[in-house]
């Protein structure tokens, strides 16, 4: 193979793997798609760990989410977020619209190696008044937490 055809099969493999990389992280309109892959985490929650991150108080109502863990795709025209968990984790949310209509999605019990649940709620940003993120694991404190601050 001359120089410039071994150049032109490098840069068509290079794109190849670019394309291939992206095709996973199109989310589906009110569905959870697992968080893409990411290294294996050696931290694990403790059991009195809340696994939102943040609890509030008995009976109260649930605290603002924590970026930590919830982490909000900004300027973006529909809310869309990325929470974080680990194995046994379930998450899900639910989106309060300013007419008092509501919808929602689960992501499903997080497998071995998933780290997070992303969640394109197909909502526009401006109908929206809050989204309730609730969540339940084998390890944790089960908990809700609220997004009040769209943008």
């Amino acid at each position: 193979m001359t120089g410039k055809g071994a150049a032109l099969a490098i840069l068509m493999l290079a794109t190849t793997a670019v394309v291939s990389s992206c095709q996973g992280e199109q989310p589906s309109h009110g569905n959870a798609a697992p968080a893409p892959p990411t290294a294996p985490s050696p931290h694990t929650r403790a059991a009195t760990d809340p696994i939102l991150g943040v609890s509030g108080p008995a009976g109260g109502p649930p605290p603002e989410c924590v970026e930590s863990v919830v982490q909000r795709k900004q300027y973006v025209p529909t809310a869309e977020f990325n929470v974080k968990g680990q194995q046994g984790d379930t998450i899900s949310y639910e989106v309060l619209k300013k007419d008092g209509s509501t919808s929602g999605a689960s992501s499903g019990v997080f497998g071995p190696g998933q780290q997070g649940a992303y969640f394109a709620t197909g909502v526009p940003n401006d109908e929206i008044q809050r989204i309730t993120i609730s969540a339940q694991g084998q390890v944790g404190v089960p908990g809700q937490c609220v997004i009040t601050t769209i943008q």
